[in-house]
């Protein structure tokens, strides 16, 4: 599945590849779906893990698209917006500390890659939320 949306005259191409079901190793037991989501524009070019419930098809429409595009700009802002990673830790109330250091590492991830496309990850963020009523 693919689909493209146009902000501020930037087209950012989103498309999905279903890798398999799987148990995330956060996931405590739970199978989940595994796609990989990649983000493209002009500049650059990004791919990223996305794991979700759905059992009723291996395809992610446009909608889970671009939620999972949200999620994944959520995760840099969350590192952005963390002083270190203590205040992370006390954000998001970890009490393990492998969880925090995975999950932190995770979104520190997704900051780094987001400053390659030089669009201003807030601003992107919040028009999705009110575009596509996230």
């Amino acid at each position: 599945m693919a689909t493209t949306i146009n902000y501020n005259g930037t087209a950012i191409r989103l498309s999905s590849r279903f890798v398999g079901e799987d148990y995330p190793k956060w996931s405590k037991g739970y199978k989940k779906m595994h796609h990989k989501v990649t983000v493209k524009t002009e500049r650059a070019s990004h791919t990223f893990d996305f794991w979700n419930n759905d059992r009723n098809g291996h395809r992610m429409t446009a909608k889970n698209l671009i939620e999972a595009f949200e999620m994944f700009l959520s995760d840099g802002i969350s590192y952005d917006n963390s002083r270190d990673i203590d205040d992370f830790q006390s954000e998001f109330g970890y009490e393990k500390v492998r969880e925090c250091l995975d999950a932190y590492n995770g979104c520190k991830e997704a900051f780094e890659a987001w400053k390659n496309f030089f669009i201003d990850p807030y601003d992107l963020d919040n028009w999705i939320r009110e575009e596509y009523d996230i």
